[in-house]
């Protein structure tokens, strides 16, 4: 790309632009305070880790996060580094009646010490992709790249985290 100086027309300098995994995974989330609620919208990625760690250090008084409309995450791993922020900060996690906690959003639900959805709440899982351009469904159940997402799972759900993860990859591809 060529920097263009506007007053004279002629170029001033060229320049690269580079974009890396963060860049390109940062997502489209929002935080919003509600007293002792932090609630969450937005497709989820590395902003949203940033959100989080901010909130977290700001605003001690929060306890909860609200799934408003919670679409999916543009990056898993960190999804899960956000996740495991919510957990160390002793955060629950609720749905309501109104809200949405899909894919990536399911992920970070899960990272609640507590954990309720109103009836009507959506709570919606599928298979992660791609995986060398294999969906999780496609591979064998003891592929190890299903450890760090059942890794995650113990780690959010003691016992229950490997089936719930199973149970995932076996909704839809």
């Amino acid at each position: 790309a060529r920097l263009v100086d506007r007053s004279s027309g002629e170029a001033a300098h060229e320049a690269v632009v580079v974009l890396n995994d963060s860049a390109i995974s940062y997502g489209a989330s929002t935080l919003t305070l509600r007293g002792s609620d932090v609630v969450l919208d937005g497709i989820l990625g590395t902003g949203t880790y940033v959100q989080f760690r901010d909130m977290i250090a700001e605003h001690p008084g929060v306890d909860r996060v609200v799934f408003g409309n919670v679409g999916g995450t543009i990056h898993r791993q960190i999804n899960f580094h956000t996740g495991r922020l919510i957990r160390a900060a002793g955060l629950d996690t609720h749905v309501p009646a109104n809200g949405r906690a899909v894919s990536g959003g399911a992920d970070l639900f899960i990272a609640g010490v507590e954990r309720t959805v109103e009836t009507g709440g959506v709570i919606g899982i599928h298979a992660s992709c791609c995986f060398g351009g294999v969906s999780a469904d496609e591979l064998p159940a003891d592929d190890p790249t299903h450890a760090r997402s059942i890794t995650y799972a113990r780690e959010m759900m003691g016992e229950q985290g490997e089936p719930f993860y199973r149970r995932q990859v076996e909704a839809s591809p």
